[in-house]
């Protein structure tokens, strides 16, 4: 119920990604948005299917891949997530 009074959540995780305790709030709170800041593409594709094959879960939006760091093979990715259904 704590997380039931907010439109939007914005992550940034670690190269590891979401925690199962975070993936279980994006999904069980109100959140009609989800702001995902990632520097790991393993744990992106793995929260990224978790949220999104959920029941009551999020499609993309849109996806942008930012380098930060020019000549390595180190990108940002910023993912807009957008609740399935209204609630």
């Amino acid at each position: 119920d704590e997380y039931n009074d907010f439109d939007i959540l914005l992550v940034d995780p670690p190269r590891d990604g979401l925690s199962s305790t975070v993936c279980g709030m994006a999904l069980e709170g109100t959140f009609a948005h989800v702001v995902y800041v990632s520097c790991g593409r393993r744990a992106l594709l793995r929260d990224l299917t978790m949220l999104c094959s959920a029941v009551g879960g999020f499609d993309v939006e849109d996806i942008a891949v930012i380098d930060l760091f020019p000549g390595t093979d180190a990108v940002e990715t910023l993912v807009h997530l957008k609740r399935r259904d209204a609630r």
